[in-house]
């Protein structure tokens, strides 16, 4: 017999699947309750994948978007400090899979710290363009939210970390 949450296969003798942990001894409504419930937690990794996946365009935005505006800048040293960044925030994008939680955390903290930069450098630059910024570090912290919540979540089943 087969499992009818994670299509695992188990014995008669087994009070619940060692691989999801779904009661099959449970009453009809506990059975629906486990149901429902990992239903609901494979929403959240599947919002985690979406996060994390809306985070990588941004980084692929932000990146592109320094390197064109990069062009037109006069001074040598800020065009390579911007071309710098660009790639490195390509780069972030293209990593941004293998590791989410540690690749969001590194393009947050930079880009803030690009923004603080900016902002000592030249106080009124923190307004230009506030909205973008804003939208920015919200999606990155967006993203870190839900992969950690699904990282907490894999880490109660097996079923949930093949997920």
């Amino acid at each position: 017999m087969n499992c009818p949450n994670c299509k695992s296969p188990y014995g008669e003798t087994d009070a619940t699947c060692i691989i999801c942990g779904f009661p099959f001894q449970g009453t009809d409504a506990e059975k629906s309750k486990f149901i429902g419930q990992q239903v609901l937690k494979e929403g959240v990794i599947d919002e985690s994948r979406k996060a994390t996946q809306n985070a990588r365009l941004i980084l692929f935005f932000i990146g592109g978007l320094n390197c064109i505006l990069a062009l037109f800048i006069p001074d040598l040293t800020t065009k390579v400090i911007a071309l710098a960044l660009g790639f490195l925030y390509v780069t972030f994008g293209l990593l941004i899979k293998k590791s989410p939680k540690l690749i969001m955390s590194f393009a947050l903290f930079l880009l803030l710290l690009v923004f603080l930069i900016e902002g000592i450098i030249e106080p009124i630059s923190l307004f230009r363009g506030i909205v973008w910024k804003l939208l920015y570090i919200s999606s990155l912290v967006y993203g870190l939210y839900n992969v950690s919540k699904a990282e907490k979540l894999r880490l109660e089943s097996e079923y949930l970390k093949q997920k």
